[in-house]
């Protein structure tokens, strides 16, 4: 659920007169499917009129296909890319990664180490288009991270720290209805050009995790810390 204000607007002596209202307990996109109507009286108009309800989904399920590619010297790049069709909007999720083992590279390698040490980055894009194509919401999303593992026989535990930044970007047409100043009883549309930009709370990250090398199957599971803690899983087929 979410709060937020809605806004009255009605035609007094001086013309048109708007004020705000505040509304509690709406459903977000997830929430329940109960649509939330705002209730006016006399010739008052609300905007919105009806906040919609949502998808009354508790969890989203998402499994993204990634291709991880390993070079020399202990480089790796990696690919994912996943487009799809969702309650009749088109979402398209797309990431490129780095990562370089630095203790395989000069002078490092001439050294023997205890651990593994690598640094990687990687950048995201998640944008959404709506029935009509056009594009409704556009997140990219950054990250950096140092990374410190021991291969243990097929067990590699690891730890690592990181830096990161989220922008997500809402571009959309907003129509609603006002009360008609030179035609009292009649509404007039009003279109607005929405442009809102907003920075996520993700600055950082602390993470720690393990794989399992199983010939050619690779488990993978991180636990990362960060504003809104998340774990990942992972199973791949790897051919070296």
């Amino acid at each position: 659920y979410f709060d937020g204000t809605a806004v009255i607007c009605s035609l007094g002596v001086g013309g048109l007169v708007c004020d705000s209202i505040e509304l509690q307990n709406m459903s977000t996109v997830f929430g329940p499917a109960d649509s939330t109507r705002v209730l006016t009286s006399g010739n008052a108009v609300a905007v919105p009129p009806v906040v919609p309800g949502g998808f009354n989904m508790s969890y989203v399920p998402l499994v993204v296909p990634q291709l991880n590619i390993g070079l020399i010297a202990g480089s790796e790049i990696a690919i994912r890319y996943f487009p799809f069709r969702f309650r009749g909007s088109y979402v398209n999720f797309f990431g490129i990664g780095l990562k370089q083992e630095l203790t395989k590279l000069p002078p490092m390698s001439m050294v023997p180490m205890p651990l593994a040490i690598a640094l990687g980055g990687a950048y995201q894009a998640f944008y959404i288009n709506d029935s009509l194509g056009e594009q409704v919401v556009n997140s990219r999303t950054w990250s950096v991270q140092l990374l410190m593992s021991k291969r243990i026989a097929v067990f590699e535990p690891f730890v690592g720290v990181g830096i990161e930044g989220t922008k997500v970007h809402f571009p959309y047409e907003f129509k609603y209805d006002i009360p008609d100043t030179n035609n009292p009883g009649s509404l007039i549309t009003v279109t607005e050009e929405i442009n809102v930009e907003m920075h996520g709370e993700n600055e950082y990250r602390a993470m720690f995790g393990f794989s399992l090398r199983l010939g050619f199957v690779l488990l993978h599971y991180d636990y990362n810390i960060m504003p809104y803690a998340t774990h990942n899983a992972m199973i791949a087929l790897s051919i070296r």
